[in-house]
C-alpha cells in the first residue's frame, strides 16, 4: 500500500506528533508499505530525503504573517501534483495543515487528532511569538479543523480526552476510533527485578 503521511512536524522536530508519525511510518515500511511523509520545511525551498526507507518531502514554509498557511498550501499543491497523487490513502496528523489540496483529490483520508482543538486557544496563555501568531490565526485554523472533521473518511484520536475535546468543539456524531500511542518495547524494556 502507498501511504502519504501529511504532518506539520517530523524529526528532527521534537514533539509528540513528530515522534508518532516517525515511528508509525517506520513500522509501516518494515511491513512492506511505501510511506511518503509531507511536512514543513524551511523558507528556502522544498527538498527530499530518504530516512530509514521513508520518503520525506520537507515543503517550503514561509512564516509570513498574516497567512503562512495559504502560502504553504501553494507549495503543497505543487508537490502533490508532481507526485500525481500516487497514493492509496492520505493520513493527516494535527490541525495546522493546509488541507485543500488533500480534499480536492479522490483519495480516502484518515485524520488523527493528537490533542486539543484550536478552539481551546482562547483560554491559553501566550508565551512565545509563534504561539501569539497561532492565537491570532485561531479563527482561520478552526475553519480548517471543521473542514478536516467534515471531509475525512475516518477520524481517530490518540486518547479518550483528545476524542472528547474533538467531540465537544466540533459536535461530532460520527465514530472516533481511539488508537493509543504505541510503545517501542525494544527501547522501553522493564528490568527483570
Amino acid at each position: 500500500m502507498k501511504i502519504c503521511m501529511y504532518t506539520s512536524e517530523f524529526p528532527p522536530d521534537i514533539g509528540g506528533i513528530s515522534t508518532y508519525v516517525y515511528n508509525l511510518s517506520k513500522k509501516l515500511v518494515e511491513r512492506g508499505h511505501e510511506v511518503t511523509v509531507i511536512t514543513r520545511g524551511t523558507w528556502r525551498k522544498t527538498y527530499y530525503e530518504k530516512i530509514e526507507g521513508i520518503s520525506v518531502y520537507r515543503v517550503r514554509f514561509i512564516p509570513f504573517f498574516p497567512s503562512p498557511f495559504k502560502i504553504h498550501e501553494i507549495y503543497v499543491t505543487k508537490l502533490l501534483k508532481s507526485l500525481k497523487f500516487d497514493f492509496d490513502l492520505i493520513h493527516l496528523h494535527g490541525y495546522f495543515l493546509p488541507v485543500k489540496p488533500v480534499f480536492n483529490s479522490s483519495l480516502p483520508v484518515i485524520f488523527t487528532s493528537h490533542g486539543n482543538s484550536t478552539k481551546k486557544l482562547d483560554s491559553m496563555e501566550v508565551k512565545t511569538l509563534h504561539f501569539f501568531i497561532v492565537k491570532l490565526l485561531r479563527k482561520y485554523l478552526f475553519k480548517v479543523e471543521q473542514e478536516i472533521v467534515q471531509k475525512s473518511d475516518i477520524l481517530t484520536a490518540v486518547s479518550n480526552s483528545s476524542a472528547n475535546n474533538f467531540r465537544m468543539y466540533h459536535s461530532i456524531k460520527r465514530e472516533i476510533s481511539i488508537v493509543h500511542n504505541g510503545v517501542d518495547t525494544d527501547f522501553f524494556t522493564p528490568p527483570r527485578k
